[in-house]
């Protein structure tokens, strides 16, 4: 029975150590969830700022514009969902 009790306590002892680096591996992927959401929110901030001048021209000839503020949001969008989805592992 010794070697049960001794075998049980290594377990606890290395689940203990499991769930504190867990602890430390979702706090820097909030940390880095953080700082890549207030880039992108830069990103938007300035995309936005961009999209307001040409918004009244864009149906007479900004074709190439559109492409690049669509490819441009597209982006964020697929960066915002990498975000929501990291985020769903760290709850």
């Amino acid at each position: 029975m010794p070697d049960g009790k001794n075998a049980l306590q290594d377990l606890l002892e290395t689940l203990t150590q499991d769930s504190e680096e867990l602890k430390v591996q979702i706090h820097l992927a909030e940390i880095e969830a953080r700082e890549e959401f207030q880039r992108l929110s830069g990103k938007l901030d300035e995309l936005t700022t961009q999209f307001e001048p040409v918004k009244d021209v864009i149906a007479d000839s900004a074709d190439g514009v559109v492409s690049a503020l669509t490819l441009a949001a597209k982006e964020m969008q697929d960066s915002f969902s990498r975000i929501t989805e990291s985020l769903k592992g760290t709850r």
